[in-house]
């Protein structure tokens, strides 16, 4: 043990034994060693686990731990967890990461023959042609931090057979085999996925404090359904309708009786306080959410639905499509303690990519520490964003979260489900921690909630038509799980009042006020037609018009004391047609003038100091909302945003204008002949569909779909959607020569005659 030591260190251990207080080496590891020395980069969080594959079976150290080991069986698909059976041996120095790796895991489970590889996660398994395929992640890259904790961006992963062979598949079944692997590739390289090993990303800061421990030890009941329930949060979705407890409903008939009705509304918030104060302060772990006040009526999602204040009785503690009943609730993730919930349960479903993925290794409890759930979004931490005003460091991030519930691309994903989703959900936080105090402020966009459709049909625009569905069932669903996530809400509706988007404004319009929410507020902003000829500054009208109610709103604040200042109470929900161009440019305006209030509460800007006016500033704060409508745009629409020079440098230019025209042909090419593709990939990585056993043998597999002459002679004339839009970009340009219109009018030209095909 000594000689590898003194060779590493280069002296004997006795004199550093004694400056360390530690008097027996034989209890010094070499991982211990190596980190008191300072050697980071075997650290358990920054370095890779190993990996073994044998013929037989899968082998995986736990994340940041080789304490336990995953074992998947390739034959009978079991997989199983094993304890450690640790053994010192000798190192040779020059193989330092080998031996902390050697001795966190007994080898002697692991056969010599083995093949290794780095392990920096699991995203999970999922069911091709072949049998099961284990989907790994092979390179990871450190983003930044968020509260302190690290945030990695995926970087590379593998997708590895369970099966040895493909001998019992038929030639046909081999190649749609590799087809649908690539379609799972597709979908992971898709920019970008993140994660974490110590920080729940897919939750803003507000709701992780709101179900933290500390949080809910402050409260009556200590779990999330009781502080929900006590704090009637459940009686603001529709303050119309009021729960019926009976001694508030005999207070409030004598006093309608006496006509006091400015009294009532006094004595029933009275009435309800003394309620919920004289409920005991016991923590209930399982079925909170039933407990009774004097009525003996449960506070259930059955028993709302029945009084008419929630459209359904699924849960809407934990999202799941389950009754809200006791026996969910016996199993609700939303009802467990914050510090025993694995970071799969505790996080927001909706923001949970390979959710999907990983349903083998949730199902056994003993494998929680295994599943490491994935966010889809833009993460610019990876910008320089420690930044320094008036000599003040802060840290300053946006994280954008994409909504998988109805996830898809941009033509082929439109509008609203049954279950309330919509097209294109992204939630938007913007962070900026300074000396220990934190504060966030959250934006959402997603579809015109409503039943509507725009299919491609090789129209450079192809018209949006509304479908006959009963849309005031899923858009109350929607906003009802709005207001409970975010609170108040003000809607703010970017499309054209006229033309082809017309019938979208009107029937969202009219929709709003057929519901008449009083918790939401209608904002319809005519983009195009203020903004014409490049007049983007009345862009300022719409922000004057929503300021006292982001003032009202205001923002999360906790200073480092743990003193809650301030909680948001409301969001904007920006939408256009696809919800990115418009969407981006109108959220970047509300936060820069949410950061210069808040920077102003911190102190990081004084008085009457803007974040405008700071220019360095200014400009990575342009560049990073830039960088965030691009890489959201992409995910959607394949290609980067259109009107990001604005974004980027506060006007409209003419070459802003060319490359919004170059981006517009790119998502024309690509929304007809290549997107089809992308959305199978989704639905494919969500679950949406799963592989059969048998298909292209006992029953037909959906791949076998026979092209057209016209996807043939357009997408495969040309061998890359790059040389097909740089062909069509030179026909737009003679265009324009011919007929002396713009840039703009010649792409929708070209695009018309193509469709007239």
């Amino acid at each position: 043990m000594e000689d590898w030591f003194s060779t590493a260190v280069g002296l004997k251990p006795d004199g550093l034994w004694r400056v360390l207080g530690i008097n027996t080496f034989d209890l010094i590891t070499p991982f211990d060693l190596i980190t008191w020395l300072g050697f980071s980069e075997v650290s358990p969080t920054e370095k890779a686990n190993a990996g073994y594959i044998t013929p037989e079976k899968f082998y995986i150290e736990a994340i940041g731990d080789g304490n336990e080991l995953l074992v998947i069986d390739r034959v009978s698909q079991e997989i199983s967890l094993q304890g450690p059976c640790l053994a010192k041996q000798s190192w040779p120095v020059a193989n330092l990461n080998a031996a902390t790796d050697d001795f966190r895991v007994n080898h002697g489970q692991i056969p010599q023959a083995s093949s290794s590889k780095p392990i920096c996660g699991i995203v999970g398994t999922v069911q091709l042609l072949a049998g099961p395929y284990l989907v790994i992640i092979t390179k990871k890259q450190k983003v930044g931090t968020i509260n302190g904790q690290t945030i990695w961006q995926v970087a590379e992963t593998e997708v590895i057979s369970y099966t040895r062979t493909l001998l019992h598949l038929t030639e046909k079944q081999i190649s749609e085999n590799k087809l649908y692997i690539s379609m799972v590739e597709c979908a992971l390289n898709t920019p970008y996925l993140y994660f974490s090993y110590s920080y729940d990303i897919t939750h803003t800061l507000q709701r992780l404090h709101n179900t933290s421990p500390e949080f809910l030890q402050q409260l009556y009941g200590n779990e999330l359904a009781d502080t929900l329930a006590k704090k009637d949060a459940n009686l603001k979705i529709n303050p119309c309708k009021p729960l019926s407890f009976s001694s508030v409903k005999q207070y409030i008939k004598q006093l309608q009786k006496n006509n006091h009705q400015q009294e009532l509304d006094i004595n029933i918030s009275q009435q309800r306080r003394k309620l919920l104060k004289d409920i005991p302060a016991e923590p209930r772990r399982l079925a909170v959410a039933g407990f009774r006040l004097n009525t003996e009526h449960d506070i259930l999602g059955k028993h709302l639905s029945r009084l008419g204040i929630l459209p359904s009785a699924s849960c809407i503690l934990c999202h799941q499509q389950e009754d809200m009943d006791r026996q969910h609730l016996a199993k609700c993730p939303a009802l467990k303690s914050s510090k025993e919930m694995p970071y799969h349960e505790r996080a927001d479903l909706r923001f949970v990519w390979n959710g999907h993925l990983l349903r083998e290794l949730a199902n056994q409890p003993e494998l929680c520490r295994f599943c490491l759930p994935l966010l889809h979004g833009f993460n610019p931490v990876i910008s320089i964003n420690q930044c320094s005003l008036n000599g003040k460091p802060f840290l300053w991030t946006i994280v954008s979260r994409r909504c998988c519930f109805r996830a898809g691309t941009r033509l082929f994903t439109r509008g609203i489900d049954v279950q309330g989703n919509v097209a294109n959900f992204v939630e938007t936080e913007q962070i900026v921690e300074y000396a220990g105090d934190k504060s966030s402020f959250v934006q959402t966009r997603g579809s015109v909630p409503l039943f509507w459709n725009q299919l491609p049909n090789l129209k450079y625009k192809p018209k949006p038509r509304l479908q006959n569905e009963n849309h005031a069932e899923a858009f109350s669903r929607h906003f009802d799980t709005q207001i409970f996530n975010y609170g108040r809400q003000v809607l703010i509706n970017l499309v054209d009042h006229s033309g082809a988007e017309g019938i979208l404004e009107r029937s969202y319009g009219e929709m709003v006020n057929r519901m008449g929410n009083p918790n939401i507020r209608y904002e319809s902003f005519d983009f195009h037609a203020e903004c014409r000829h490049l007049r983007w500054d009345r862009l300022s009208i719409l922000i004057d018009r929503l300021a006292h109610e982001q003032d009202e709103f205001g923002c999360f604040l906790l200073t480092r004391d743990g003193t809650l200042v301030s909680l948001q109470d409301g969001v904007f929900r920006t939408n256009c047609v696809d919800c990115l161009d418009r969407t981006n440019v109108v959220q970047s305006m509300l936060a820069r003038r949410s950061l210069t209030q808040i920077m102003q509460k911190l102190g990081i800007l004084r008085t009457g100091q803007k974040v405008e006016d700071q220019l360095y500033f200014e400009s990575l704060f342009k560049s990073v909302w830039a960088d965030n409508a691009d890489i959201i745009s992409i995910q959607y629409s394949g290609t980067g945003a259109l009107k990001t020079d604005f974004t980027r440098t506060g006007k409209r230019t003419r070459w802003g204008l060319v490359r919004d025209g170059i981006n517009s042909l790119t998502r024309y090419y690509k929304n007809n002949f290549a997107d089809g593709f992308r959305q199978d990939s989704i639905d494919l990585f969500l679950g949406r569909y799963m592989v059969e056993d048998g298909e292209g043998v006992t029953r037909p597999c959906p791949l076998d779909v026979e092209k057209g002459w016209k996807y043939i002679t357009l997408s495969y004339g040309c061998k890359s959607s790059t040389s097909y839009v740089n062909k069509l970009t030179t026909c737009c340009h003679k265009l324009m020569q011919l007929s002396g219109c713009n840039f703009a009018a010649a792409v929708d030209k070209l695009c018309s005659k193509i469709s007239d095909l």
